[in-house]
């Protein structure tokens, strides 16, 4: 499972259209599996902070 902290700075980067190494915009896909850990961290979960 993805570090949320990696999957924020990787979702800044990837929605200004910057890649990033440890996701490429090609992997789009992936991008609902980190919004969703981050959903998750916000609704507290205990994964945030």
């Amino acid at each position: 499972m993805p570090n949320m902290e990696v999957c924020e700075q990787t979702l800044k980067k990837v929605m200004n259209g910057i890649p990033d190494d440890n996701y490429g915009i090609v992997k789009a896909p992936s991008a609902g599996k980190c919004i969703a850990i981050i959903n998750e961290g916000k609704r507290g979960s205990g994964t945030a902070g």
